[in-house]
């Protein structure tokens, strides 16, 4: 335990800088009454033009010498991180201990693949792709295991969940999008990777339609895609999807780079 608090302490004292420069944090509770349980710490990229807010939380009980999951959560449009706050809420006290890490978007932000950063950073970075830096810097300072990180979000997070296996496929070892969408052109781009989605049939924000495209895109592509359909739920799937009673089992079961 003292190892980790160490390292969060090193992650901090590296950012402090970051804090003048941080906006102000716009979305207060992501985790709702439960984000009290996280820490908030700064994100600056190396050229000191991108700059946002992540929420993390460590495992309960750690031991010295043992390198624990990650699973990174993207919010939605709203800012809320719903997976987070039942992470945070049941799955850590049920003997899968855990890092969880919610990286935090200005409101101007509403796509986690789009050319967001294009104004402060002349790479025209995407915010996936500061995730993917903050996920690899919490690994390298964390005592993570590198095989077993993992992705999930909803909505406007379930469509950043595939941008981000998209992009960064040698980072995950599984994701769970749920109401999101992507391009089914590219199915082929998953079919090694363990994914388990999830939508409503009358989601009338995100239409299932996309979920069940990119799925059977995968699905010929060669790949096995876990795919679970509510009938007669809107937007809210993610309510029933992270209350599923196997999905956290499963999720940590998947490890990357796992021997034969």
């Amino acid at each position: 335990m003292r190892a980790i608090y160490l390292s969060l302490i090193v992650i901090v004292l590296s950012c402090a800088p970051a804090f003048a420069q941080l906006q102000k944090l716009t979305r207060e509770a992501p985790m709702g009454e439960r984000t009290s349980m996280f820490g908030l710490y700064p994100y600056e990229n190396e050229n000191k033009k991108v700059s946002f807010a992540y929420f993390l939380l460590g495992p309960e009980n750690a031991q010295a010498g043992v390198n624990y999951p990650l699973i990174v959560v993207l919010h939605g449009r709203s800012g809320h991180a719903y997976g987070a706050w039942v992470l945070a809420d049941q799955v850590l006290k049920k003997g899968l201990p855990a890092f969880v890490v919610v990286p935090m978007m200005t409101e101007d932000v509403v796509d986690w693949t789009a050319d967001s950063f294009r104004r402060q950073d002349w790479e025209k970075s995407r915010p996936i792709d500061h995730v993917a830096a903050l996920t690899k810097k919490l690994a390298a300072d964390l005592p993570i295991d590198p095989d077993r990180i993992y992705i999930t979000g909803y909505s406007m997070g379930g469509v950043g969940t595939f941008g981000m296996l998209e992009a960064y496929p040698d980072i995950f070892a599984a994701a769970v999008p749920i109401c999101g969408a992507w391009y089914p052109e590219q199915g082929a781009k998953f079919v090694n990777a363990p994914i388990w989605a999830f939508h409503g049939t009358d989601d009338k924000s995100v239409p299932v339609q996309q979920t069940r495209d990119i799925i059977s895109a995968i699905e010929k592509a060669g790949g096995t895609p876990r795919y679970t359909e509510y009938p007669g739920v809107g937007h809210n799937s993610w309510i029933y999807a992270y209350n599923e009673p196997e999905l956290w089992t499963w999720l940590f079961s998947q490890v990357k780079n796992a021997k034969p």
